[in-house]
């Protein structure tokens, strides 16, 4: 998560891309932990909002679709 706030816009694409890839996979494990860390992670993709390039946004947003499916990411994705 880290990497997410880095000064690269291209490292920051590339890691929203990685966590987006999660967010897709067909593996359940993965989307539940992407849940289960939603709060946190949170942060840091808002984060890609304000200072991330085009294609790590349009990523992002595929990746907040599957922090939505937690009724408390979801209120913090919404405020």
């Amino acid at each position: 998560m880290r990497l997410l706030d880095s000064s690269c816009l291209e490292m920051k694409g590339k890691m929203v891309a990685a966590i987006t890839s999660l967010s897709r996979s067909t593996v359940e494990s993965s989307k539940h932990v992407m849940i289960a860390k939603g709060l946190m992670l949170l942060n840091h993709l808002l984060r890609v909002l304000e200072s991330g390039s085009g294609f790590a946004k349009e990523k992002l947003c595929i990746a907040l679709q599957t922090l939505t499916f937690s009724k408390e990411n979801a209120s913090a994705i919404g405020s």
